[in-house]
C-alpha cells in the first residue's frame, strides 16, 4: 500500500507555494515557513522542505504560462516523454524530485501544497479519499480550526501535485483575490502548516507503538464524484454567450435541495437545483479560475468516517 499508516514514521516533508502563480497568499506562507524553519532550527523528526511548484508563474504573477501545472500529475502524462508544455515538463521535474508517483517508496512521505481560491471555501483540505493518514491529519486540523472542511479528490489516478508523495493534501483558502495576500487567510494557513508539522512529529513518536494513543473520531467529508454529480455549468444563450451566474445566496457548502436557489439570469430569473439526491453541497462556487472551463460550481457528497487521531 503506497499511503502512510500508523506504522510507517514519516521521513521527507515537503511544503509548496505557488502551483498556481497568482495565489499568493499561499505562496508567502511557503516562503514565511522556509524563513521561520531555517531560523528556529527545530528538529522535527523528519527532514522538512520548502520549494515553489511553478516559478514561472509565479514571476508573471498568473495562474500558469500555457496550461495548468496542477493538471498534469496523472500518470499517463508524467509518463508521456514528449516535450509539451512548461507545466507538462515542470510537472515531470517536480514527479522526479517528489516522488516518483508510480513507485511505493517515493521520495518523500507527505507533501502540503497550499493554495487560495476566490471562492469562499474557507480553510479547506483536498485529498484522495484512500489516504487515511492524511484523514487523520485532517481530523485533528478540525480540532485546530472548526472552520477546517475535509474535500475527498475523484476516487481516480489524481491529477494534483501531492498525488506524487505517499501522502498529502491540498490546503486551499478563501475568498482572496488573484495577486493579494489575505492576512487573515495567511494566518490561518500558517497555522495548519505548523501544526500539521507538530502532528507528524507526534506520529514519529508513537509510529510502531500500540494504537492506545488515537481516539476514534467522526469526521466529516465532502466527497467529489464528477461522473455520479458532474459540475453545473454557466446558463447561456444558445450562441453561447453568458446569461447568469450562480445566485447571491449560493454559497461554499451549501446544501442543495429542490428549492435551493443555484443560478440566477441577468433579467432576475431564478432556477432552483434540479436533483433530489441527498446530501449533495455546492463548492468553488463562482471560482474565477473556472469560468475557462464553464464550472459555475461544482458538487461534493456530505459524507462521515470513522478516523484514529492522535488527541
Amino acid at each position: 500500500m503506497r499511503w502512510l499508516t500508523h506504522d510507517d514514521p514519516v521521513k521527507r516533508v515537503a511544503i509548496i507555494g505557488g502551483t498556481h502563480g497568482n495565489e499568493v497568499t499561499g505562496l508567502w506562507v511557503s516562503r514565511y515557513v522556509k524563513r521561520w524553519l531555517e531560523e528556529c532550527g527545530r528538529d522535527w523528526g523528519f527532514a522538512v522542505e520548502v520549494g515553489e511548484g511553478n516559478p514561472k508563474a509565479v514571476e508573471g504573477n498568473v495562474r500558469y504560462t500555457e496550461e495548468d501545472l496542477n493538471r498534469q500529475f496523472e500518470l499517463t502524462k508524467l509518463e508521456d516523454g514528449g516535450l509539451g508544455s512548461y507545466e507538462a515538463c515542470r510537472a515531470r521535474e517536480l514527479n522526479s524530485h517528489y516522488g516518483p508517483k508510480e513507485s511505493t517508496e517515493p521520495a518523500f512521505d507527505f507533501i502540503m501544497d497550499l493554495h487560495n481560491t476566490t471562492a469562499a471555501t474557507g480553510p479547506s483540505l483536498m485529498m484522495h479519499p484512500k489516504d487515511g493518514f492524511s484523514h487523520e491529519i485532517g481530523c485533528y486540523l478540525t480540532t485546530i480550526d472548526s472552520a477546517v472542511k475535509v474535500v475527498n479528490w475523484p476516487d481516480r489516478d489524481p491529477r494534483v501535485l501531492p498525488s506524487v508523495a505517499r501522502s498529502g493534501f491540498t490546503l486551499e483558502v478563501g475568498p482572496v483575490s488573484w495577486g493579494v495576500v489575505d492576512m487573515a487567510l495567511f494566518e490561518t494557513t500558517k497555522i495548519l502548516v505548523l501544526k500539521t508539522l507538530e502532528y507528524l512529529t507526534r506520529h514519529n513518536e508513537h509510529c510502531g507503538k500500540p494504537t492506545g494513543e488515537k481516539v476514534p473520531r467522526s469526521l466529516t467529508v465532502y466527497a467529489a464524484d464528477p461522473d455520479a454529480f458532474p459540475p453545473r455549468r454557466f446558463p447561456r444563450s444558445p450562441e453561447g454567450a453568458l446569461i447568469g451566474a450562480p445566485h447571491p445566496s449560493l454559497k461554499d457548502f451549501t446544501p442543495l435541495t429542490p428549492t435551493t436557489p443555484v443560478m440566477q439570469l441577468f433579467d432576475g430569473t431564478t432556477y432552483t437545483w434540479d436533483r433530489t439526491d441527498d446530501g449533495l453541497h455546492a463548492l468553488f462556487v463562482n471560482e474565477a479560475a473556472y469560468y475557462k472551463e464553464d464550472i459555475a460550481f461544482t458538487v461534493v457528497k456530505k459524507t462521515t468516517r470513522q478516523v484514529m487521531c492522535l488527541h
